[in-house]
């Protein structure tokens, strides 16, 4: 990946983000996280495929920063038979699939997310590929021993206002702690044999015969979230519809 600095921001800035070691994104066909694992083959795909050509901005990786955040919040939790950020890789279904949650103790998975406010306005139970993310976490550690009785999302709300504490819904603190859904060893089973065949089976399509992506906002994503979008025949087709206009 190669990064631009269109706006000129500070040069310490752009060396703390171009420096980030933090889970770097390997271009490798074998090994999956479950964060990619959970996403479209189709962005995957063309991530493996034009690695060296893909450009993202400085300015656009900011809330990844600021999320990376939590884990010296983590660095400092001191609680007797836990793990924190412990990475677990299972080789099944033909890759190797690897996550690291946040935080395991008592048998409880947790995952701290910086977000927005309206994240839990909208999703009180939880984003749905929050639930698939946990359970997928969940599969790891079922697979190599550990019990797992539980799932939390540890939420802290990154435009949280006070003033707003009045609205309806409106959390009355900067935090929100949602309990996820846990599903049986069975669904969760099913659920990663079904993602990993689905990512497989695109590995050697031509880009422009792998589906579209799923997504309810999909024109949205793509335009302003997806870092492969010029790569992709349906953004394509988007950016036609605009010249069009």
């Amino acid at each position: 990946m190669k990064f631009t600095n269109k706006y000129n921001l500070p040069e310490s800035l752009v060396n703390c983000i171009t420096n980030d070691t933090y889970d770097l994104n390997k271009t490798d066909e074998n090994t999956i996280s479950i964060t990619t694992l959970i996403n479209e083959p189709k962005i995957r795909q063309l991530k493996l495929r034009y690695a060296d050509q893909i450009e993202e901005d400085i300015s656009e990786q900011i809330w990844r920063v600021l999320g990376q955040s939590v884990h010296a919040i983590l660095d400092r939790v001191e609680l007797e038979n836990s793990l924190k950020e412990e990475r677990i890789t299972i080789e099944k279904y033909g890759m190797k699939i690897s996550g690291k949650s946040d935080l395991y103790h008592n048998e409880q998975i947790s995952d701290y997310k910086v977000t927005s406010v309206w994240s839990i306005i909208f999703s009180p139970e939880g984003k749905p590929e929050w639930e698939e993310q946990l359970n997928c976490y969940a599969w790891l550690y079922r697979q190599s021993g550990f019990t797992v009785n539980s799932l939390q999302i540890i939420a802290i709300l990154r435009d949280w206002a006070k003033r707003d504490i009045a609205k309806k819904n409106y959390p009355q603190i900067p935090v929100a702690v949602q309990n996820i859904k846990l599903w049986t060893t069975e669904q969760q089973e099913n659920y990663i044999k079904t993602r990993a065949e689905e990512h497989l089976k695109y590995k050697n399509i031509p880009d422009d015969e792998i589906p579209t992506c799923i997504d309810t906002w999909k024109d949205k994503k793509c335009q302003d979230y997806c870092s492969v979008n010029k790569f992709c025949n349906y953004f394509k087709t988007l950016t036609k519809k605009e010249c069009k206009k």
